[in-house]
């Protein structure tokens, strides 16, 4: 059941992490991809596809 839903909604799902200019790790976090917009726990972002 679970492996079945899984594969279903994992491919949205991402890690994310943010980097400042000397690519050192400021922050990081998760979220998901629906409908054109990346939601994270804190926010919503327009994406480009």
């Amino acid at each position: 059941m679970y492996k079945k839903i899984w594969n279903t909604c994992s491919q949205p799902i991402c890690a994310i992490t943010f980097l400042d200019e000397t690519n050192k790790k400021i922050g990081s976090g998760t979220g998901f991809k629906v409908k054109g917009f990346l939601v994270t726990n804190n926010h919503v972002y327009a994406t480009n596809d």
